[in-house]
């Protein structure tokens, strides 16, 4: 069941909005995303929002300007059939603009969606517009069915973009380790969709050169290039115990000869994802807690050995 109650305090107003012990959740994909909703008679929609490349939110979408200004609290509270009755515990707290619509951001909005499938309800209060406080409570009939339904498109969602960002490449100018903007820009991306897929295991980078330069040299730009690539992806929010930073020199190229076109080819770093396609455990897309936890540790695996069988094996070299 899923009951939303507004309680105003006072004389201004006071009402409730309810859906009914029959209520059920539905999914449905639209426009590339994946939705997990109801609606709630007199008042509007509730639903979770996973995209392609980005994270779950839920969304408390009003007919009519519910929520005023202010702090919005999101509690995980067992109802008296759960075992853990009468636990409540605050997921988080964020900031509302007055209107009729409430955001919640992932990890919050991912934490609200595994108390609901965990059997817990899931309440939002906040202040009201007129006055007094506005409570809103997402309860779990019905959900995990539709849940299922929700992960698996999801699933679909993150293996149908796999194919963009399986691999990356970055290329350089002799001697160059930084990044531009095009660079960056690629990177946030692969970036989003590490967080957007939790079943995302490893992230290697590898630094390549040319065969111009000494080898010592060489070894050390490779170097400095995975490890500018993995420091970026790292401020993206890409955790660090998820990534293998290697570099391997000139060692690995991908085109023969020393010639202009051969050793602009070789001036690389790549980066390539490894999955779990067995992992039906993820939320899917949306999954952002795991991301958020583990953001806490930090540990950059570096090795300086051989590329495994199926990476990509080039190698820049020599201060080129």
């Amino acid at each position: 069941m899923l009951l939303l109650a507004a309680l105003w305090a006072g004389a201004a107003y006071a009402g409730s909005f309810a859906f009914g012990v029959d209520a059920r959740w539905a999914t449905a994909e639209r426009d590339g995303l994946c939705l997990l909703e109801q609606p709630i008679r007199d008042f509007g929609t509730v639903r979770f929002v996973g995209a392609p490349g980005g994270a779950v939110h839920l969304e408390v979408l009003g007919h009519r300007d519910v929520f005023a200004d202010g702090a919005v609290g999101l509690y995980r509270v067992a109802p008296p059939w759960h075992p853990q009755y009468p636990n409540e515990a605050l997921l988080g707290r964020l900031d509302q603009r007055a209107g009729s619509t409430l955001l919640v951001g992932d990890p919050l909005a991912t934490q609200v969606l595994m108390a609901l499938y965990e059997g817990y309800e899931a309440h939002v209060q906040h202040a009201a517009r007129y006055g007094g406080e506005a409570e809103v409570r997402i309860g779990n009939t019905h959900l995990r069915p539709h849940y299922r339904a929700f992960a698996s498109c999801l699933r679909g969602v993150a293996a149908a973009g796999w194919a963009s960002f399986e691999r990356t490449r970055i290329e350089y100018d002799s001697g160059a380790d930084g990044l531009d903007e095009a660079d960056r820009t690629r990177l946030r991306q692969v970036a989003e969709y590490v967080l957007a897929d939790p079943a995302v295991t490893r992230v290697y980078v590898d630094g390549h050169t040319d065969d111009a330069g000494h080898p010592l040299d060489n070894a050390a730009l490779s170097k400095r290039r995975a490890q500018t690539v993995a420091d970026f992806l790292a401020s993206c929010g890409v955790p660090r115990e998820r990534l293998v930073v290697r570099w391997h020199g000139a060692e690995y190229p991908v085109a023969a000869g020393s010639d202009a076109a051969a050793r602009a080819q070789n001036r690389r770093t790549t980066v390539r994802l490894e999955r779990n396609w067995s992992d039906d455990s993820a939320v899917g897309a949306g999954s952002a807690v795991g991301a958020a936890s583990s953001r806490e540790s930090s540990a950059v695996g570096a090795a300086s050995g051989r590329e495994p069988a199926g990476a990509d094996s080039g190698v820049e070299g020599a201060a080129s």
